[in-house]
């Protein structure tokens, strides 16, 4: 999978969980350890567990579970 597809797939995927203000950053010219930065916001920790866990689901189903997700 592509990387701007991989990066489709988890801002779909917060949307699904009603994640607020989700901006994508391009930092492939800053750093050697990620293409972009995902952020996003939720309303209360259960939220940003649900985006965590959807984010994650998403990744695995499409055998990609290596990509980190921290919150």
């Amino acid at each position: 999978m592509e990387i701007k597809e991989m990066v489709k797939l988890v801002c779909h995927a917060l949307d699904e969980k009603k994640a607020e203000d989700i901006k994508v950053i391009d930092i492939k010219g800053l750093s050697v350890m990620a293409d972009y930065f995902i952020v996003a916001s939720g309303g209360s920790q259960n939220q940003l567990l649900a985006m965590q866990n959807e984010v994650d689901k998403e990744m695995y189903d499409t055998d990609n579970a290596s990509i980190s997700v921290c919150f």
